[in-house]
């Protein structure tokens, strides 16, 4: 499908006389970057046609909007007041990858580590949960294609796993270098869980794809943060749509 990126904010500032830009017939497809705002779509309102236009698409049962949560949490919640008749039929699809719900405890944890002394008698014990966490998360992460970033964390996890239990337990001497190093292994690891967030627009485009399968008639409004645009374009993952069915991209996240 033929995506054309918009210069960011472009859709907020559409009105009746250049809502034409979009082209004729206007197109089926947006993706924007406004997934983290609640709620997201309120540049659809702004222009009084195109309000007018996603309006006649609910009226037909025709439009589809899908938003940056796990399916089981979308609620009405999810969108502007004027997309609440998507709710029954629920036409309000969540795409936000299961594992995300796994990545976040980690992630907090790594956070906490990295501002704490990182004295092995204060924080063994929240290394020893880091690290279960991190075994758990590897027989996980399949469902995202096994990233390269992250093959190795667990056994460099479990040498450092060692050392503290080592020292708080068993009368290890202490070693700062060895904390410092640990330090920053906990600060990587945290990045790289961030990094994902962007490499796995592919498997992103994967759930929206199947959503657009099954509703191929309709008009789609993807919300996305910023990010899944601007690092990572999510267009190049939602590809296999109608013949002649073309979509916008616009990044911004207001």
């Amino acid at each position: 499908m033929p995506w054309q990126n918009l210069a960011n904010g472009t859709l907020w500032g559409l009105t009746d006389a250049t809502l034409g830009t979009l082209g004729n017939p206007l197109p089926r497809f947006f993706i924007t970057g406004d997934g983290h705002r609640n709620p997201p779509f309120r540049w659809a309102a702004v222009c009084p046609s195109l309000k007018l236009h996603f309006q006649n698409l609910m009226l037909q049962d025709l439009l589809c909007v899908h938003v940056e949560q796990n399916p089981e949490d979308v609620s009405e919640k999810s969108v502007p007041d004027f997309f609440l008749p998507l709710a029954n039929p629920k036409r309000i699809f969540g795409w936000e990858l299961s594992i995300y719900k796994d990545l976040m405890p980690i992630m907090t944890q790594c956070m906490d580590l990295v501002a704490s002394s990182l004295v092995p008698s204060t924080v063994v014990a929240d290394v020893v949960r880091l690290d279960k966490e991190i075994v758990r998360l590897k027989g996980l992460l399949w469902q995202i294609g096994n990233p390269v970033a992250l093959q190795n964390v667990p056994s460099q996890s479990l040498a450092f796993r060692q050392y503290y239990e080592g020292v708080a337990h068993k009368g290890q001497a202490r070693n700062p270098a060895t904390e410092q190093q640990y330090g920053q292994f906990v600060l990587n690891l945290y990045n790289a869980l961030m990094g994902l967030r962007t490499d796995v627009n592919p498997y992103i485009g994967l759930n929206i794809q199947k959503i657009i399968n099954q509703y191929p008639n309709h008009t789609h409004l993807i919300t996305c943060g910023d990010a899944h645009i601007t690092q990572n374009n999510l267009s190049q993952y939602v590809t296999t749509t109608p013949p002649g069915a073309a979509g916008v991209v616009d990044p911004s996240n207001r």
